[in-house]
């Protein structure tokens, strides 16, 4: 057995995958997609999450202990990422025995990260924002669905990844840009699926999917990168819109302080001349009592 085949006896592997995620060095990119694998939804199919979800769900909402017992009857251990899910908590200003948690964005993590086909998940998407069962996505449930990918993929799991690598500055810088990059992100990619329309059918939404800024939505790392991409760009503009603004505040300064100028200096002169009046009188005056 060679070297890379071999493996120190009583090794953990387990143990190991959790000090790789804490490698100072490492992408912040690579622990964001390496957190995503380590919640198991990828071994399992999106159509059979999405359906146990709704199953134990009621109202958007699901308890923890059905968000467990559903991990346990799939088969992906949810209650070692409680603190993820945790995330996931419906703020409500009704006093709870029990902090509800958001199944519809649950929902949307599994059926992203689970295993289907494109057309599959964009169905089950579909379905699951079609909030009234009208066969349509108003413009309403199109900004919700957007909403919910981005809080996910651009906070949740940054946020997530942050929490378990701790005074990590490469991952904090990056989730501090996502989660500023959401509002950014938002509006690129309702315009690439709204156009001018007020609301679609599950075929247009379809064929809105066959557009690469649409298409990245089923893709969490293409999507970060996407999104930081359009922040960057966005601040170069603001900064750009913030200059422009000085410039022209120092114009406007200096211009009313040369009016200023121009005025004291016409002020000063009217009172010279003024002032030069009597003075030029009184002499005539003198001159001519001289005389006499």
């Amino acid at each position: 057995m060679g070297c890379a085949d071999s493996k120190t006896e009583g090794e953990n592997p387990g143990l190991l995958r959790h000090e790789s995620m804490h490698d100072s060095s490492l992408p912040a990119s690579i622990s964001f997609t390496q957190v995503e694998k380590d919640l198991g939804l990828n071994q399992h199919k999106s159509d059979d999450l999405d359906k146990y979800f709704h199953r134990y769900s009621y109202s958007e909402e699901i308890s923890p202990d059905n968000l467990f017992k559903v991990g346990k009857i799939i088969g992906f251990d949810a209650q070692s990422k409680k603190e993820f899910y945790d995330q996931f908590a419906v703020t409500t200003l009704a006093i709870r025995k029990v902090q509800m948690l958001n199944s519809r964005r649950i929902c949307t993590l599994s059926i992203i990260l689970g295993n289907a086909s494109e057309s599959d998940k964009i169905k089950l998407l579909f379905q699951n924002y079609d909030l009234d069962s009208n066969k349509y996505l108003d413009k309403q449930e199109i900004v919700m669905l957007i909403e919910d990918i981005l809080w996910i993929f651009l906070y949740a799991i940054p946020n997530y990844t942050l929490l378990i690598n701790e005074n990590n500055a490469l991952i904090s810088n990056e989730a501090l840009k996502l989660n500023s990059a959401q509002s950014y992100a938002k509006n690129d990619i309702i315009t690439h699926i709204l156009d001018s329309e007020s609301r679609i059918t599950m075929e247009s939404y379809a064929k809105k999917f066959t557009k690469k800024e649409v298409k990245m939505l089923f893709n969490p790392e293409r999507l970060r990168h996407h999104a930081l991409e359009i922040y960057e760009k966005n601040l170069q503009h603001e900064k750009e819109l913030e200059m422009q603004k000085r410039l022209k505040e120092d114009e406007e300064i200096e211009m009313l302080s040369r009016v200023k100028i121009t005025s004291d200096d016409e002020d000063n002169g009217y009172k010279s001349k003024k002032n030069r009046g009597p003075r030029k009188h009184a002499r005539k005056s003198v001159n001519k009592t001289h005389n006499n």
